[in-house]
């Protein structure tokens, strides 16, 4: 690791969790940015997507299950 990157790493170590999320976020955004249009039809689709469930038009599934499914579909493909 380089010494500015140790050393930023080094102070941000014992951040809370919400902090660090936060500042991977700002890193992540500054190296590969998103696209206004895409991050504006994602909005509109997450708003949406809520609003169906909430509307009782579609049902939410267990990250678990959805885990479980995409782990026998990678096993059944090798």
């Amino acid at each position: 690791m380089i010494a500015l990157a140790k050393q930023v790493y080094d102070k941000t170590i014992d951040l809370p969790i919400d902090e660090k999320i936060h500042l991977v976020d700002k890193i992540l955004a500054d190296i590969s940015p998103i696209e206004p249009i895409i991050e504006k039809a994602w909005i509109l689709e997450s708003e949406t997507r809520l609003k169906e469930y909430r509307e009782g038009k579609v049902k939410s599934i267990s990250g678990n299950i959805v885990f479980d499914k995409i782990k026998k579909k990678i096993n059944n493909e090798l």
